[in-house]
C-alpha cells in the first residue's frame, strides 16, 4: 500500500488565526445577535396592540448581549409598567386587535427570524475568516 504524505505550510499562522477567531467570535456573534434583536423588535412593534396610550409598544426593549458559558444571549422583552397587559395581549388569541395588529406580536417575528438565523450567523463567520480575524 502506498503511503500518503500531507504537508501543511503555514501551520503557525493558521493556528494563530484560529485562536484569534475563537477569541473574537463571541463578541462578533453578540453584535450580530443584537442587530437581529433590533430588527425583530422593530417588526414586533408593527404588530403589537397599540391600545389607548401606546405604553405596551413603548415598553418593547432589546437588552444588550451577554456572553456566558452557554453562549451569547440577547433578550427581547415587553412589560415594565405594562407587564400584565403585555402577557394578556400576547397570549389571548380571542382578543380583537386593530387592523395589522395581533396577539403573538413578539413570538411571530422571532420564529420568522429563527428560520434563517443560522445561515446569517454562518455568513458572519465566513466574513470574519475572510477578513483574517
Amino acid at each position: 500500500m502506498d503511503a500518503i504524505t500531507l504537508q501543511w505550510k503555514g501551520d503557525t499562522a493558521l493556528r494563530k488565526q484560529l485562536l484569534t477567531l475563537a477569541a473574537e467570535a463571541p463578541t462578533e456573534f453578540a453584535a450580530t445577535l443584537y442587530a437581529e434583536g433590533l430588527d425583530i423588535m422593530a417588526k414586533s412593534k408593527r404588530l403589537v396592540s397599540v391600545g389607548d396610550s401606546g405604553v405596551l409598544m413603548a415598553s418593547g426593549e432589546v437588552h444588550p448581549p451577554t456572553i456566558g458559558p452557554a453562549g451569547v444571549e440577547v433578550r427581547l422583552t415587553y412589560g415594565g409598567a405594562a407587564q400584565a397587559y403585555a402577557v394578556i395581549q400576547h397570549e389571548r388569541l380571542d382578543y380583537r386587535h386593530a387592523e395589522g395588529r395581533q396577539a403573538k406580536y413578539l413570538e411571530q417575528p422571532v420564529l420568522a427570524a429563527k428560520r434563517t438565523l443560522a445561515k446569517r450567523m454562518f455568513v458572519r463567520l465566513v466574513q470574519m475568516i475572510e477578513k483574517g480575524r
